[in-house]
């Protein structure tokens, strides 16, 4: 169903998310020797979310899940 499609991409991101973000803090704390900088790299996956949702059309996504409702 796509409810367990959404949960598998969910899962791959939150463990894609757990592996990269302490990897990039560190990698960019070592090479810069500041962690002020290792934060501000972090900022960026968070700015780079929001440009992904900006593009979110979420009244599509209401009218597909009712109809998902109503059609099993």
């Amino acid at each position: 169903s796509a409810s367990a499609e959404f949960y598998g991409f969910y899962s791959v991101f939150k463990k894609f998310s757990a592996i990269w973000g302490p990897f990039v803090f560190g990698f960019v704390g070592h090479v810069t020797g500041t962690l002020r900088l290792s934060i501000i790299s972090l900022i960026i996956f968070f700015v780079a979310g929001l440009i992904i949702l900006a593009f979110v059309d979420v009244e599509q996504a209401k009218k597909a899940k009712m109809s998902a409702l109503f059609t099993q």
